[in-house]
């Protein structure tokens, strides 16, 4: 049985929520459905009405987003920052609109490479126009 159904299939089910914030069940509505499609949480990401202050993910979608990168996280291997120089605007644009594609290659070759340089190259992605002069930077992983 679902945690809330929509009582109208025809439009959005905007009131609220008889669950406290965070109870994860089966909440009607969810993928662009109105109906017949659920999501986890109440007000998760993956709800077509949107999500309720600024937390994104609900703890459910969190987690199986963690589980699906974890393959590509190695917990052996110390990566550290590159060195580059600031780049201008023009630049950084450039190569965060060629970033999906890098970013693909990285992880298909992530079994032969490791995952260093997918690493590096977010680091870099993100910090291209400040730049990085400090080569020590460790790049870890954000699980312990």
């Amino acid at each position: 049985m679902p945690t809330k159904e929509n009582p109208d299939c025809t439009q959005c089910d905007y009131t609220c929520s008889t669950v406290a914030e965070g109870v994860v069940g089966a909440f009607e509505g969810g993928g662009y459905h109105h109906c017949d499609i659920y999501r986890p949480e109440y007000n998760c990401k993956i709800n077509l009405g949107g999500i309720s202050g600024d937390s994104g993910f609900c703890a459910v979608c969190r987690r199986t987003i963690s589980d699906a990168l974890e393959i590509y996280e190695d917990h052996t291997v110390n990566c550290y920052a590159p060195t580059f120089a600031k780049q201008n605007f023009l630049v950084c644009l450039l190569l965060y609109i060629s970033s999906p594609l890098m970013i693909a290659v990285l992880i298909i070759l992530a079994p032969c490479m490791g995952v260093c340089p997918l690493r590096r190259f977010l680091y870099y992605l993100g910090n291209c126009t400040k730049g990085n002069d400090n080569p020590c930077i460790r790049l870890t992983s954000s699980k312990k």
